[in-house]
């Protein structure tokens, strides 16, 4: 992204009165000149890229070490493509707006110069900011208590440490005057300059701070913090467990953001680590529209254009210094295993990529009860058709909401050949009532909505009831219900429904206590490693599993209901039907098999008659 094209010396800007421009120390000629150019910002104009472009950018090959040491900017690179819109995101105010407008969240590639943006804004705001920042001609609240947190409260020093050697860069203090306190103003008055906090001459307060520490009792010279920056304060180490990764969101969500002053600015900036850790959720929790005051931006190292003849193109986010050829080669690098190439995507893309190459076979084949026995029929390349027996589990994942931004309930079905393999069969996915809605003035059931006429009456198809009809649709061998507070509620409704029916399908509940992501990847994916999983060519949300088995773990909720079956599974006898008998491997009939509950193909247009007789 080239400097010139958002800012140029001869840009027409708005003056403004400056707030306090006196003719005293710091007050030169060039800040009454300039003051103009760095003060006023808008969709298309940046005065703060003209202002850090000023102070703070270098030619690369400068040879003075002295002047190198607090220019962050080369010239030749330019800047990030992802600054202008973050900028623009920061800076955008209106009159009447509140901190819960001016969240910004922030998710951008490593080697991004995600600190160096934040460090320099803190610049901004301490030193153009006493003379008044405007987006158009709106006048921003005045920033004089500033709250920096990083991973651990080293960390965060450092980084202020390094905005208070930029203070002392020659040419900011030629043109603004002496900010940092000397030895002398610490001894005159309130200034302050330790490891803890900042106390600038302009009664400004800087406060490192890491994640590890309260951010409650921040309430320094009577003043509550005017801006929050929290700069990459997750990794693997930290967003490891539920606890840890709680701990973390109830800090920055309700600890810190709740200590900010009501019309503060709140910058969170960081990489994806986990996909439910503090920054991911609320990234994901916007794109899917859960939260609407969030500012949002997630940002690439590249993206691809392809042209007619289908060739791909990398267009790179900041080509003045990670050129195609460089992104290409860091590509390249990682390529060498699958678990190093979803490390690459994590950090450089903030995307999920399966640490393993998951693979689900297709099949055709449909579901027939015979001789009490389930079989799935299976239909192979060359037009045969195998007749397999298999224990069919029907496994409930709820998610009761009336919010339409809720999470989806997922019923499966996944049957379980002798071989051990597993196909999901069926998977239903949706945002169900609790139980089954009718429409006003329709004829309800005695027990449940089964026939065609019945489930017209509905205006809401419930959970129970739901699973109910995927129960009996395929005799379910067990069914398995998520069991987590009033989730055994719905248990015992289900229950309830197929006692009235008379029908004895065993069933119980499940409450995994591992870790989400590490119980899935070590039980479910696992197996799908394997090989063991396949799944319905004709399933209806094949290419969402398919799509979330290439993503692991972004997307987890799908998964659950399919890996809550793995503990319950036990394999069925090999069995084959021989002359309408049903036969062992070892050639033997089996006796007593009992008839079939529900035929479907028999009971088609009776299912009402036959379930209640």
């Amino acid at each position: 992204m080239k400097i010139e094209n958002l800012i140029t010396p001869d840009k027409t800007v708005t003056p403004h009165h400056p707030l306090s421009l006196k003719d005293e120390k710091g007050d030169t000629p060039i800040l009454r000149q300039m003051l103009p150019y760095w003060q006023n910002n808008s969709s298309t104009y940046s005065g703060f890229l003209r202002w850090a472009w000023d102070f703070f950018s270098i030619d690369l090959n400068t040879q003075n070490k002295q002047q190198k040491s607090t220019k962050l900017l080369i010239r030749e690179y330019h800047v990030p493509g992802w600054w202008q819109a973050a900028i623009n995101m920061i800076l955008r105010y209106h009159p009447g707006m509140r901190k819960v407008n001016r969240a910004n969240a922030i998710a951008t590639y490593r080697d991004g110069a995600k600190t160096i943006l934040v460090q320099l804004l803190i610049l901004y705001f301490m030193y153009v900011g006493k003379y008044g920042i405007y987006w158009e001609d709106n006048l921003l609240p005045r920033v004089k208590f500033i709250r920096y947190r990083g991973k651990s409260f080293n960390d965060a020093s450092k980084k202020v440490d390094t905005i208070k050697m930029l203070m002392e860069d020659e040419d900011i203090v030629k043109v603004f005057g002496a900010r940092k306190p000397s030895y002398s103003d610490r001894l005159k008055g309130v200034s302050k300059d330790n490891i803890h906090i900042l106390i600038t001459n302009e009664k400004e307060i800087l406060l490192p701070f890491g994640i590890e520490q309260s951010a409650r009792g921040h309430n320094i010279l009577g003043r509550r913090p005017d801006m929050d920056v929290v700069d990459d304060v997750e990794n693997t180490s930290n967003t490891k467990t539920v606890s840890t990764r709680e701990y973390i969101w109830d800090e920055i969500m309700a600890e810190q953001f709740g200590g900010l002053k009501d019309d503060g600015l709140f910058i969170f900036i960081f990489n994806y680590v986990h996909p439910q850790a503090a920054g991911t959720t609320i990234i994901e929790s916007a794109k899917k529209g859960v939260v609407n005051n969030w500012n949002v931006i997630v940002r690439k190292l590249s993206y691809n254009r392809y042209t007619e003849s289908g060739d791909r193109i990398i267009v790179p986010d900041w080509e003045e210094r990670y050129d195609a050829n460089y992104v290409k080669g860091l590509e390249e690098f990682y390529k060498i295993k699958q678990r190093d190439y979803a490390l690459f995507r994590r950090e450089y893309y903030n995307e999920f990529v399966a640490d393993e190459d998951y693979f689900m076979k297709e099949y055709e084949g449909r579901y027939i009860r015979q001789e009490g026995i389930n079989w799935l029929e299976i239909f192979n390349p060359d037009g045969s058709k195998t007749l397999v027996p298999h224990k069919f589990y029907v496994s409930v994942d709820p998610a009761i909401s009336e919010d339409k931004k809720s999470s989806d309930a997922v019923i499966s079905v996944t049957a379980v050949a002798p071989d051990g393999k597993r196909r999901i069969h069926d998977l239903r996915v949706g945002k169900y009532d609790n139980r089954d809605r009718y429409q006003d003035g329709a004829v309800r059931p005695p027990i449940i909505a089964v026939t065609d006429e019945e489930m017209a009456g509905l205006r809401r198809k419930g959970l129970v009831e739901e699973t109910v009809r995927v129960i009996l649709k395929y005799n379910a061998d067990l069914w398995i219900i998520e069991r987590a507070g009033q989730q055994l509620a719905w248990y015992n409704d289900i229950l309830d429904i197929l006692r009235r029916l008379g029908v004895g399908n065993a069933g119980t509940t499940y409450h995994p206590t591992d870790e989400k992501v590490y119980k899935i990847r070590s039980g479910l994916l696992s197996k799908v490693a394997a090989g063991m999983y396949e799944i319905n060519k004709y399933l209806l949300y094949k290419n969402r599993i398919i799509s979330a088995l290439k993503s692991f773990p972004n997307e987890l909720d799908i998964f659950d209901a399919l890996h809550n079956v793995e503990p319950f599974i036990t394999l069925p006898k090999d069995l084959s039907v021989q002359h309408g008998k049903v036969i062992s491997k070892e050639n033997k009939p089996l006796n007593n098999v009992p008839s079939a509950l529900l035929n479907p193909e028999r009971y088609i247009g009776k299912v009402e008659t036959f379930l209640l007789t």
